[in-house]
Order: structure tokens, then sequence, then C-alpha cells
């Protein structure tokens, strides 16, 4: 089911929480590197977007791999930063690791497709009044049916009012982790106890200058995917994760921060669907300016899942804010 109501509560009741660890921790941005994603029992016959060649020409698809029946054509690269596409023209990048210039997108033939950014957006999170990682990209004209590029919805439910509820449906959903090198894995919303907001694999996370809704997954090959269980490294900022729906890829987050637990990663992405709104808001102002009518989609996601097993991990709030400990580093 697609869902295009824009009928959210003005208000929700939650201060702007501090991301705090209960125990010893490090975390860090994940940024531009010489390698990307990590993929337990890594194959390129089994977890390569691409057979040869890539965005620099000569792409053949990779028809061996696990996720070769989907649609990730709309995944492009402007140098190495990626654009995931929202809508023929607009797509989101990550403020930290920010696009310009040329994009280039694989088509579903394998072809190259380019366009220009003429145009990046932060986009403000109204319910603390601050900046996301979230950039809204705008190309410098549209990818018509001609092009083969595909766009994304984003996932419903947005845990957008009340945070606390609707989440829940998607506990224990499979996410693809798409990575740097244009391989792909495979991880899970696995039911770990985030007491954010009461919330499971969810957080208000705040990261620079940044605050945002992050979603949150382990890399834990023992009790997760063997093989295909993937871990975000540095050279992975703002590439994005999808769940699936019906053979589609849902547009879950892009990926932000990387932290480490009791020998445990734990994985950072921004959370677009709790910002639609936002995104809407900045669709509608450009169709107004411009006399256009893109829109941008949701896609109802619900997982049926027995009741997962608990881990109390991380906190939000005055319980214990450490900020001393809350160890920022460029990778």
């Amino acid at each position: 089911m697609v869902i295009f109501s824009k009928e959210y509560p003005a208000r929700r009741a939650v201060a702007l929480w501090i991301l705090c660890l209960t125990f010893t921790a490090t975390f860090s941005l994940i940024l531009p590197a010489a390698f990307g994603t990590e993929i337990d029992s890594y194959s390129s016959f089994r977890h390569d977007r691409f057979a040869s060649g890539g965005y620099g020409g000569g792409a053949v698809l990779n028809a061996n791999a696990f996720f070769s029946e989907y649609d990730f054509s709309g995944v492009g690269r402007a140098g190495s930063s990626p654009i995931t596409m929202i809508t023929p023209i607009h797509g989101l990048a990550a403020a930290h690791f920010a696009p310009s210039g040329q994009v280039t997108f694989v088509n579903r033939s394998g072809n190259l497709v380019t366009r220009t950014v003429v145009a990046t957006d932060p986009i403000l999170d109204s319910s603390v009044n601050s900046t996301t990682d979230l950039l809204f990209v705008t190309l410098d004209s549209e990818l018509g049916a001609t092009d083969e590029v595909a766009t994304y919805s984003l996932t419903y439910p947005t845990g957008r009012s009340p945070m606390s509820g609707d989440l829940n449906a998607i506990d224990h959903a499979e996410l693809l982790v798409y990575g740097k090198q244009h391989a792909v894995g495979r991880n899970e919303l696995d039911g770990v106890e985030y007491s954010a907001l009461g919330n499971k694999n969810f957080s208000y996370l705040a990261m620079g200058a940044s605050v945002g809704v992050a979603g949150i997954f382990d890399y834990a090959p023992s009790t997760g995917f063997s093989p295909d269980e993937a871990k975000l490294v540095s050279g992975d900022s703002g590439h994005p994760t999808f769940l699936t729906n019906n053979n589609d890829l849902i547009l879950f987050g892009l990926h932000l921060a990387i932290g480490t637990f009791d020998g445990v990663q734990f994985n950072f992405d921004t959370f677009a669907p709790f910002y639609w709104p936002e995104l809407s808001a900045r669709i509608d102002d450009y169709n107004n300016a411009q006399g256009t009518s893109y829109a941008l989609a949701l896609t109802d996601v619900t997982v049926s899942v027995p009741e997962p097993d608990s881990l109390p991990l991380f906190c939000l709030g005055g319980l214990l804010v450490v900020l001393g400990g809350y160890r920022r580093r460029f990778l």
C-alpha cells in the first residue's frame, strides 16, 4: 500500500535528547575513505552489484547476486558522494559528505546516465528545530522513463507521532545495506532494546552540528545473516539502506555513523522516513515555483515476527549525559 497522506499531528511532546552511552564506547562518523561495507563471507559472485565496470563505464550488472531482482539504478554518485533518488529530479544525500557537480547513474540496462547537482538544501527536524544530516538534492533536469533510473518511496511506518508506536511494525525487518564498493549485504532490525523514547532500534542521535532520528542495527553474523551480514566502515557515508516490499526497494535510511559496545559494532543510519513531512514540504515548494507535480510516496511495510530478545544498551536524556565520553573522530 502506498500512502500519500500528509495528516500528521503538528506536535510531539519530545525534548531534544542527547544520545548517551551507558558503558564505555567509541562513536564515529563514517567519512570518506578507500574502503566500503564489510560483509560476512563476502563473495564478488554473490554480493557485488556489477560483474564488471560501474559508474566509470562498461557496467555489466551481476545476474548472480542474491539481490539481482532489485533495482538499484536510483543510487547515483557525484564523485564519491552518493545520491539516492526520491523523485525524478530530487534525491537525498548526507550533509557530512555532500555531493556537487556531475552525478552518474548506472541504469537498468547498465548504461550511464548523467545529471548535474544544482542545489543541496539541509533538512531541519521541525520537532526539535535543529539541522539533520539529510540533504535535499535537486538535479538540473528530471530523469525520464527512457533514462531507466529508479526513484524510491520511503518506508511507512515513519515513527512520526507517536515515535514510540508504529515503528514496532518493522521490528525484525530485513535490510539490504548498500556500500561504497557497490556491494550489498544484509542486516536486521533485530529487536535490541534501546531506551530511546521507548523504541526498538531507533534513537535521536547527536553528531557534530546535527541531530536526527537514527535507525540502528548491529553486526552479529553468528546470530544474524551468515553469510551476508553487513557492517558499515569508512567510506560508506550517505549510501542507502533499503527494506523490500513486493520485489521493490523501499528507502530506510542513509549511512551516518558507527559505534561499538562490548566488542559489537552498531551501525547508524539517518532514518529518512521520519522526515517525510519536511521533505514533502520541500517538494511542494519546488512544485509551486516550477509548476511541476512531483510527490514523495510512503510504502507500508509491516513485518510479522515473534517477540524479540532484549539487550538494554543506549539511553537518552538526563539519566546519564557523558559528553566527555562521547567520542567523535574522523576516519
